[in-house]
């Protein structure tokens, strides 16, 4: 399996991640909020994530992230919890979970196209900058 999803309470996440790595999933989107943005518990929380999820090989965005779109047609992924999927377009990234679900909603009413859409939330392994080289390299759909 490519991707899993984790939307469940903070105490669920690692044990979630545990059986997503015994799997063999390789990439994560955790939407669960609870870690370094809540403190030094938090924080330390969110290192054990990371930890977990590299023991196993695994990349994740987040957590407390909206999630991803991606709107190829031969794809056509929305692990957000926005209420409809944008239309194809250009890449946009966001960090927050505020700016994300604003940038969304916006681009929507807009009529403005997303090849694909992060979320990065707490920004624990994949970056900004992974995103900006990923999508340098990889066109757009069309």
């Amino acid at each position: 399996m490519d991707l899993a999803v984790i939307a469940v309470p903070i105490n669920a996440v690692l044990g979630a991640v545990h059986e997503c790595g015994a799997a063999g999933v390789g990439s994560l989107v955790i939407i669960s909020s609870g870690f370094g943005e809540t403190g030094s518990d938090g924080a330390a929380k969110e290192r054990e994530l990371l930890d977990v999820a590299r023991s196993y090989g695994m990349r994740l965005v987040g957590p407390n992230c909206m999630g991803v779109i991606n709107t190829d047609p031969a794809i056509r992924l929305n692990t957000t919890f926005a209420p409809s999927q944008p239309r194809p377009g250009t890449w946009p990234s966001s960090p927050s979970r505020a700016r994300s679900e604003w940038r969304s909603s916006t681009s929507l009413e807009a009529g403005i196209g997303l090849s694909g859409f992060v979320s990065a939330g707490n920004k624990i392994d994949i970056s900004g900058n992974d995103l900006l080289q990923y999508w340098s390299r990889t066109p757009a759909p069309t």
